[in-house]
């Protein structure tokens, strides 16, 4: 989990998400990513105001 996780980090950062954070406890199918001050959820499209 820990190599995916970095993986995920790594790609984030190429592509200009700020950063992958934890599961999202809405749907707890992705992992949230925090892009343009908003905590962004994949899978379920939840989002919010970081």
């Amino acid at each position: 989990m820990e190599q995916l996780q970095n993986t995920l980090q790594a790609v984030a950062r190429e592509t200009g998400i700020a950063s992958v954070t934890h599961p999202c406890r809405r749907c707890e199918r992705s992992l949230l990513l925090v892009r343009d001050g908003q905590l962004y959820c994949p899978n379920c499209r939840y989002g919010r105001t970081v």
